[in-house]
């Protein structure tokens, strides 16, 4: 055979493969598009889908996007899974979600009831469901339980990731209580030297409002902690705007107050229809409403957050407020077990990170 008859052959071969090359590609290509139609199908019907906003990429749980890094998400991610955006943690990112801000009466949380190991499972759990949580009536003389209980709960979750800012015993008679604010110090950070009891120079409140700023993200916010007395709750309610106010005078540009706690603001001790209380006026917005049932034996709403214009209209999700009912979150049936957790539910509300800050 010549070289030319050689030549020839070699370039009829090499076609050939190409054009089988080609052929296998396109088969190839065709296979995986469709692949990727089916994938995103049943990741769209799953509702196992997440998106991560820092790669625009639909992923189901437990998958890296990188494993799928060209899926496009076929849902609704924002809205199903409150994801924002993304902010980068450690050079790592992270997508940004609303913060749960929560406020919780422990009934007499001392002694008695942190030995009570079933009850304590329960708390457990119902801390790590919130990111910054106040909590009222610690009462033990020897201020142990705030610590107890953040070690619980740190234990439960497996690292120091929770931390607390308590404030002195507060109450004019013998039996005293402290308020404490546990956060989750992934996603909150709290204000160094902004945690204060109220200067209560006419002694209107049992127990002085507790005062705390926290940092998320774009949102940095001041909580004020009360434990309004039965009693006395149309006047200490009243005096609530006082406090906002002399939060105000010190920090004109702080609009972002939230009032938490048990005002006792239903029953016998406060009517809840009446507008005339100086904290219900216009600018004092009651996100924890007349219909909401706080307490795990009735059903009234002693338990209520309050919020400024500002925080309403900006950074708080609409329609977010609402009423942890940890006895059916949790499937608890036993009357006895839920009581002894406390006689009321926990009231929260969420809020976004990640907008322009607005004070």
């Amino acid at each position: 055979m010549n070289n030319i008859s050689k030549n020839k052959k070699i370039t009829n071969l090499k076609k050939s493969s190409i054009i089988v090359l080609i052929i296998a590609s396109v088969g190839f290509l065709s296979l995986f598009f469709q692949q990727e139609l089916e994938d995103n199908k049943e990741c769209e019907q799953s509702n196992e889908c997440e998106l991560s906003l820092c790669d625009c990429k639909c992923y189901r749980t437990g998958q890296t996007p990188e494993i799928l890094e060209n899926k496009v998400c076929g849902i609704n991610c924002r809205d199903i899974h409150e994801v924002f955006g993304c902010e980068c943690k450690n050079n790592k990112c992270s997508e940004v979600k609303p913060v749960k801000v929560a406020a919780f009466n422990i009934q007499i949380f001392g002694k008695t009831k942190r030995e009570k190991n079933n009850v304590m499972d329960v708390l457990e759990r119902i801390a790590q469901e919130f990111d910054v949580m106040l909590i009222q009536e610690l009462r033990d003389a020897k201020e142990e339980t705030a610590s107890y209980y953040l070690q619980k709960i740190n234990k439960a979750v497996g690292y120091q990731k929770y931390a607390f800012q308590r404030s002195e015993r507060l109450g004019r008679g013998s039996s005293k209580e402290a308020y404490a604010y546990f956060y989750d110090t992934d996603k909150i950070e709290f204000i160094e030297g902004s945690a204060y009891v109220y200067n209560d120079t006419n002694d209107v409140f049992q127990r002085e409002p507790y005062i705390a700023s926290f940092r998320s993200g774009n949102f940095d916010f001041t909580l004020v902690g009360i434990h309004v007395k039965p009693d006395d709750a149309d006047s200490e309610i009243g005096h609530l705007a006082d406090v906002v106010d002399s939060i105000l005078t010190k920090n004109p540009r702080e609009k972002d107050i939230i009032v938490i706690g048990d005002f006792n603001a239903d029953g016998s001790y406060f009517d809840e229809n009446d507008n005339t209380n100086p904290f219900k006026s216009s600018k004092h917005h009651w996100v924890i409403t007349n219909d909401m049932d706080t307490m795990t034996k009735t059903d009234w709403t002693y338990d209520r957050m309050v919020m400024m214009n500002a925080t309403l209209s900006h950074e708080y999700m609409n329609d977010s407020a609402a009423v942890f009912y940890f006895d059916k979150e949790y499937t608890l049936n036993d009357k006895k077990l839920i009581w002894d957790v406390s006689d009321h539910y926990p009231i929260y509300a969420k809020f976004r990170t990640d907008l322009i800050d607005d004070d």
